[in-house]
């Protein structure tokens, strides 16, 4: 049986909550009084959690250190985040990839955190079966092997678009296009995904869902644009939850959404 297998930056995503109790009696900063804090796995882990909740039953995590993003919540409302990097070494992010199976599907999840180093990239460019790539807006798209099905978000592929205009030459370049859907570019054509309308919501981690969305989709059998389609669904879904908390396959099969 195919597994899942996400390798990447890992990262806690934490909440720090407050209510306004007055009032400050100083430049109008408010008194508040705490009131509960949560962590949320997000990066890599997400996105591992993301697609066992969607129903993969097989799925391996491959990340090294967890790196912090802590946000203060007032009423609701965030007013500050604080990063907290702790970068993985590559010796270490390495020797966690030796046990990869031929028909394993890869998501790579790439943060810029350390995880995705040059020598992981070599040696995952031996993989033979589909590997789907998430990328940080730093790398450039000649960084993945040609034949990874690489999944940009709009700011970063406008940020390299001509590159990946090149690449899209050689495998397919699934852009997430947050409100307006997603469009698959391959081989000089360009297929747009209607988005699904929902009511604003938290858009934190709406990528990673995306993401979960196509892999499981393609280890059950849909072709790209299909498992595309369901992936809006899935990201769409995932506005509704804080933070990176995932959609549940309950949710993904049924969701009262307008098509």
């Amino acid at each position: 049986m195919s597994r899942i297998v996400v390798i990447g930056d890992a990262i806690r995503d934490v909440y720090r909550d407050y209510r306004r109790v007055r009032d400050g009696d100083v430049h109008g900063v408010p008194v508040a009084a705490w009131h509960g804090e949560e962590s949320i796995p997000g990066g890599a882990c997400a996105v591992a959690c993301m697609c066992r909740s969607l129903g993969a039953e097989d799925v391996v995590l491959h990340s090294g250190a967890i790196s912090e993003k802590v946000r203060y919540v007032l009423d609701g409302r965030c007013l500050m985040r604080v990063d907290e990097d702790r970068l993985t070494e590559s010796a270490l992010a390495v020797r966690s990839l030796g046990l990869l199976r031929a028909d394993d599907l890869l998501i790579v999840s790439d943060y810029s955190k350390g995880m995705i180093c040059r020598d992981v990239i070599a040696i995952l460019e031996q993989h033979r079966g589909v590997v789907l790539a998430d990328p940080h807006i730093s790398r450039s798209p000649t960084r993945y092997p040609t034949d990874w099905i690489c999944c940009p978000n709009r700011e970063t592929y406008e940020a390299h678009q001509p590159a990946w205009v090149i690449r899209s030459e050689y495998a397919p370049v699934c852009v997430k296009l947050a409100e307006l859907g997603c469009m698959a570019v391959h081989a000089g054509k360009t297929t747009k995904i209607r988005p699904i309308k929902v009511d604003p919501g938290d858009p934190c981690a709406a990528g990673d869902q995306w993401i979960a969305a196509l892999a499981v989709s393609l280890l059950d059998g849909r072709d790209l644009i299909e498992a595309a389609r369901q992936a809006n669904v899935a990201a769409a879904l995932k506005l509704r939850n804080r933070g990176a908390t995932p959609v549940t396959q309950a949710e993904w099969l049924t969701p009262p959404l307008e098509r």
